[in-house]
């Protein structure tokens, strides 16, 4: 019997992967991107790294965590925190219009730049440690071996309600990637290659 679910992993890609994705690749990884995009309908889902991709000779470990703007602890982030208060909201006590539940709640949360990098950084060092245990698990199911040319990316969710916007005159876009320290750990990491998931 299989899975009755969805990982967080495989819900990504249902949301972000399909004809409409808008994908932007730096120059320095054409070879790399065009294998992995003409690939990508083969990653194989599981947990503990969250996903693999085989390409020839080469195993793509792939590994997805989420982070947003808002505030988190133990208890997770104030936006999940919120989105599971409004949806017991919507189980609890509805109005129903031609059918349909609705309910009318307000976020409490506060976004903030400092809170978008803390979270980053924090989510992303923690699973960088975890890059030997994943490449364990596969070599333990049989998925990977010496013979393999072994590449690390991680898929980096950015679950910011609304997305990373910003104004000052205009909008623009706001992300991990326009923040130093970010940065910093990035290229002190075992990854190889980010693919950076938001609307």
């Amino acid at each position: 019997m299989g899975k009755s679910y969805l990982s967080e992993f495989e819900l990504c890609f249902n949301e972000y992967f399909d004809k409409s994705t808008k994908i932007y690749s730096l120059k320095s990884i054409d070879d790399f991107s065009n294998d992995f995009f003409d690939n990508y309908t083969r990653i194989n889902f599981r947990d503990n790294p969250d996903g693999y991709l085989k390409i020839g000779n080469k195993i793509v470990v792939i590994e997805h965590f989420e982070y947003d703007a808002t505030k988190n602890d133990k208890k997770g982030s104030e936006t999940r925190i919120e989105e599971s208060r409004i949806d017991r909201q919507l189980n609890n006590k509805h109005y129903t219009i031609d059918g349909v539940k609705y309910v009318h709640e307000e976020m409490n949360v506060t976004y903030s730049t400092e809170q978008l990098r803390d979270n980053f950084i924090k989510i992303f060092s923690d699973h960088n440690l975890k890059i030997n245990q994943y490449k364990k698990e596969l070599i333990e199911d049989g998925i990977l071996d010496d013979n393999n040319e072994v590449t690390v990316m991680f898929c980096c969710e950015d679950k910011t309600i609304f997305g990373c916007m910003g104004y000052d005159e205009q909008k623009y876009d706001f992300n991990i990637l326009d923040i130093k320290e970010c940065i910093d750990v990035i290229l002190d990491s075992d990854v190889d290659y980010l693919l950076l998931c938001n609307s």
